[in-house]
């Protein structure tokens, strides 16, 4: 049960994980079908109805690996929602063989194999 909102002073939402399905299935049927954004877009009109002000989201850079491995969506995600960069950390969190897979599909991808250390804060305003 959530504490009622006017007893929590900060009125923003905090998301660490979006996901559907689970990282440790082979494959995945719900994923790359629209439920994640359409999770997204439920998640923020109830929190505009109950009186939040914001929402803030943990996201990686758009690698498959990451969201894989944390559940947490990519940058890119949150961006197609209207959520704006607010903050960029970098988290040497992996290593060995994670981090060499990592590079790989980074460079596969075209996108910089650096930002897989980088963890992201995406922010969307309500009111």
């Amino acid at each position: 049960m959530f504490p009622p909102l006017e007893d929590i002073k900060e009125k923003t939402l905090k998301i660490h994980c979006l996901m559907t399905g689970s990282p440790f299935q082979e494959e995945n049927p719900y994923q790359r079908k629209g439920i994640g954004i359409r999770m997204a877009r439920e998640l923020m009109g109830w929190a505009k109805e109950d009186g939040w002000k914001s929402i803030e989201a943990t996201a990686n850079e758009d690698f498959e690996l990451l969201y894989a491995h944390t559940g947490q969506a990519g940058k890119s995600f949150w961006e197609k929602l209207g959520f704006r960069l607010v903050k960029t950390e970098s988290e040497p969190r992996f290593q060995g063989d994670f981090l060499k897979k990592l590079h790989e599909q980074a460079v596969a991808q075209n996108l910089n194999p650096e930002n897989a250390h980088k963890k992201y804060t995406m922010y969307i305003d309500l009111s």
